[in-house]
């Protein structure tokens, strides 16, 4: 008699290891299935983002080429108005304009309205623009070698970083110029103007650095 109850709690202990084993192995099955659906929707959340981030960079190197496409024919245009100019006796207003970065060098412009005028790190060497009215012009990093100024509204003018060797400055109202970093070797101009100019590390026209702030 006890042996055949020691029998059966064995068998019932038996049963109960492998439904232990059953419940832990199927519960072990669920949790990773579980954790293997959580990651696909991770993956496929971090694709999501890749592709709508690279749609919008996409998009945006699109609008910006063609913006710069539109500034280009835009400055184009000016150019040639400016070229036309030179051949008529009309008196022309280019105040506001952005001629930036554009081969201007050489062209007679005596007498032109400039005023605001974006002329950063435009080429107008030797260009002629006596007279010519620039009040507030960004002349940032522009190369204005030779360039002649003479009698010119130079009011509040930013040429920081230009180059303007062997310009003709006089007569000229420099009133609030920026000259910091520019270069003045060899330039035409009464140096007491200067006073009233701001210099930061300009080469003067003597070849001397301000160091005035």
């Amino acid at each position: 008699m006890l042996k055949i109850i020691h029998q059966a709690n064995f068998d019932t202990n038996n049963n109960m290891d492998q439904l232990i084993g059953v419940l832990i192995g199927g519960t072990i099955t669920i949790v990773t299935t579980i954790i293997a659906h959580i990651f696909n929707l991770w993956e496929n959340a971090q694709k999501s983002k890749s592709e709508i981030k690279k749609i919008n960079v996409e998009g945006e190197v699109e609008y910006k080429m063609e913006r710069r496409k539109k500034l280009d024919e835009e400055k184009a245009k000016n150019v040639q108005l400016l070229r036309y100019y030179q051949k008529s006796e009309e008196i022309l207003s280019f105040n506001g304009l952005d001629l930036s970065d554009t081969l201007l060098g050489g062209l007679d412009l005596r007498g032109l309205q400039l005023r605001s005028v974006n002329l950063i790190k435009s080429n107008l060497r030797h260009t002629c623009l006596p007279h010519a009215d620039m009040e507030g012009a960004i002349c940032i990093e522009a190369d204005l070698e030779g360039c002649d100024l003479g009698n010119a509204n130079l009011r509040n003018v930013d040429f920081t970083g230009a180059n303007l060797r062997q310009a003709n400055l006089l007569n000229t109202d420099l009133e609030g110029a920026i000259f910091s970093k520019a270069n003045l070797k060899d330039c035409r101009i009464e140096e007491d103007k200067l006073r009233k100019c701001i210099l930061h590390k300009t080469i003067l026209p003597n070849g001397n650095v301000s160091n005035n702030s």
